[in-house]
C-alpha cells in the first residue's frame, strides 16, 4: 500500500471516528435533556412538548369543570333535604293535636339537622381536593339519612305526641261519662253495660298511651348508619316497629271514641220504666241528656 493510499484510509477512519464521537456526544446531551435529535427530531420534540402542555391544560380545565359539577350537584341535594325538613317542620308546628312540648322537641331536632347540612354545604363549596369532595358528598346520605331516617323519626314522634294529646282529651270525657253513668244509676237505670263499656275505654286509652311511648322510645336513639349495613337494618326494623305501635295506638283511640259515643247515645235514650222518665202535661217525655265533645 503506497503512502498516499494509507493517508486516505487513515483520514477516512479519523473522520468516521470524529463523526461517531460527535454523534455520541450529541445523543448523550439530548438524553440528558430528554431529547434525542436525529435529522428533524428537535422540531418534532418541540411540537410534542407543546401538545403535551395543551393536553395538560385541557385536562386541568376538564377537572375544574367536573369539580364544579360535583359541587353543584352536592349543593342541590343538600338544598332539597333542607327544603323537605322545613316543610315537615311547618306541618308539625301547625298540627292541632301535637302538644307544644312535642312541637318544640321536634323543631329542635329538625333545626339541628338543618344547621349540620348548612355547614356541610359550605364545606363542599370550598372543596378543591377530589377525595375530600367525594367523601363530603357521600356524607350527605351516609351521615345524615334525612329521607331514610330523620324525617320518618320526626313523623313517628309527632304521631306519638298526637296520640297522647287525643288520649288525654278522651280521658277527660271518660271522667264526665263516669259522672253521667253514676247519675243514671242513682236514677234507677241499669248501667251494667255502660260500666263495662267505660272500663273498656279506660283500657283502650291506657294502651294507646303505652303504644305512643313505645314508638317514641324505639326511634329516639336512632343514628345515621354511615354506610354500616347492620346499623341500617336495625334502624329500618326500629322504624317499622314504631309505625306498628302508632297503628295500634291509633286503633285504640278509634275504638275508645266509638265506645264513648255509644255511652252518650245510651244515656240519651231512657228505657221504659226508668225513674228519669216522666210524663209532662203535653204528654211528651223529658229525659236527662249527656253532652260531651270528642274533639
Amino acid at each position: 500500500m503506497n503512502t498516499k493510499y494509507k493517508f486516505l484510509v487513515v483520514s477516512s477512519l479519523s473522520l468516521a471516528l470524529l463523526a461517531g464521537a460527535a454523534l455520541s456526544a450529541s445523543a448523550e446531551d439530548s438524553m440528558a435533556s430528554g431529547t434525542v435529535r436525529f435529522g428533524n427530531a428537535a422540531s418534532t420534540t418541540l411540537k410534542f412538548r407543546a401538545g403535551l402542555g395543551i393536553r395538560m391544560q385541557n385536562a386541568s380545565t376538564t377537572w375544574a369543570k367536573d369539580l364544579s359539577k360535583m359541587i353543584d350537584r352536592g349543593e342541590k341535594e343538600i338544598d332539597r333535604r333542607i327544603d323537605a325538613l322545613n316543610k315537615l317542620n311547618d306541618r308539625i308546628q301547625s298540627a292541632k293535636r301535637v302538644s307544644d312540648a312535642g312541637k318544640s322537641d321536634i323543631s329542635l331536632e329538625v333545626q339541628a339537622q338543618i344547621t349540620d347540612l348548612t355547614t356541610l354545604r359550605a364545606k363542599i363549596a370550598a372543596d378543591t381536593d377530589e377525595a375530600t369532595l367525594r367523601a363530603d358528598l357521600k356524607s350527605i346520605t351516609a351521615s345524615h339519612r334525612i329521607f331514610a331516617l330523620v324525617m320518618p323519626q320526626a313523623a313517628i314522634t309527632a304521631a306519638a305526641f298526637r296520640i297522647e294529646t287525643i288520649a288525654n282529651d278522651l280521658k277527660t270525657i271518660e271522667t264526665k261519662l263516669q259522672t253521667r253513668i253514676t247519675a243514671a244509676q242513682t236514677a234507677g237505670k241499669d248501667v251494667t253495660v255502660l260500666n263495662a263499656t267505660l272500663n273498656r275505654i279506660t283500657a283502650e286509652l291506657a294502651d294507646a298511651l303505652t303504644q305512643a311511648q313505645a314508638a317514641k322510645d324505639k326511634v329516639a336513639s336512632l343514628k345515621p348508619d354511615n354506610g354500616d349495613k347492620t346499623t341500617a337494618d336495625a334502624n329500618r326494623a326500629a322504624l317499622l316497629a314504631a309505625r306498628a305501635d302508632i297503628k295500634v295506638g291509633t286503633t285504640d283511640l278509634q275504638s275508645a271514641r266509638k265506645d264513648a259515643e255509644s255511652i252518650i247515645v245510651a244515656l240519651k235514650t231512657p228505657k221504659s220504666g226508668d225513674k228519669n222518665s216522666s210524663k209532662t202535661e203535653e204528654g211528651t217525655t223529658t229525659q236527662t241528656t249527656a253532652s260531651t265533645t270528642t274533639q
